[in-house]
């Protein structure tokens, strides 16, 4: 098949069910070789590859830019196929994977070209140091960022390292105390979902000096009237 279709564009593959063997992670390798102009690729479920290095031939394809993936597990040859990707502007991931130690300080090295970064699933408690470095490697670049399971830590490297974000929307499944105070200028659109205190959430609304064009947010707690007051008075 892979010496046949050369002209594919967009490419999702279906794992689901099953661990593909190391025949099939070679098949689909050439097939991806063999591709001049694609420009998404998506793979559903957990894929693990048998040869991690098939994620520099996903990632050397010049025409990608979009690349929706489930893995468990970070290897240093996705890393690198990250770095090498100039025009990959949006990646998805289903969670934030495991990363080994020793890749800690490597990614650093470079800088990603990634504008959209979405983590559907992430578990602060056990991938915080995947997902900092992550968001260290995307730094400046990055615009559109959504993050579903930060913490204070997450929020933290947020402000810190993607100084030019334009559209945020974080979630979290615990309360939060310390809502953003620092965030990007740049920002334009923020969405939050998760517990803030009447106190920490007043204060925010009262010093945010950013002119958002959208502020979207939902408590699973109810929040008193003087907090609705604060938000009615700063931004209708």
């Amino acid at each position: 098949m892979e010496k046949k279709s050369n002209k594919i564009q967009f490419m999702e593959i279906n794992f689901r069910g099953q661990l593909p063997s190391k025949k099939i992670d070679q098949s689909i390798g050439n097939l991806i070789k063999a591709q001049k102009n694609l420009k998404s690729c998506k793979f559903i479920e957990y894929w693990d590859p048998k040869d991690p290095s098939i994620y520099k031939v996903l990632l050397n394809n010049n025409s990608l830019t979009h690349l929706n993936l489930s893995l468990s597990y970070f290897h240093q040859s996705f890393f690198e196929g990250l770095l090498a990707c100039k025009n990959l502007e949006t990646l998805e991931l289903l969670r934030c994977p495991q990363m080994p130690s020793h890749l800690l300080d490597f990614p650093l090295k470079g800088s990603l070209p990634i504008k959209n970064l979405k983590v559907i699933m992430n578990y602060p408690a056990a991938f915080n140091e995947s997902l900092t470095v992550l968001l260290h490697m995307c730094n400046i670049n990055l615009r559109k960022l959504f993050i579903s399971g930060v913490d204070d830590i997450i929020i933290d490297n947020i402000c810190s390292y993607n100084t030019r974000l334009t559209h945020l929307s974080i979630l979290a499944q615990q309360q939060i105390f310390d809502p953003p105070q620092s965030l990007s200028s740049s920002l334009q659109y923020l969405c939050f979902n998760f517990n803030i205190d009447t106190n920490s959430l007043k204060i925010f609304l009262n010093d945010c000096k950013i002119p958002l064009k959208s502020l979207e947010f939902h408590q699973s707690d109810s929040q008193g009237d003087e907090v609705f007051d604060s938000l009615f008075f700063k931004y209708i």
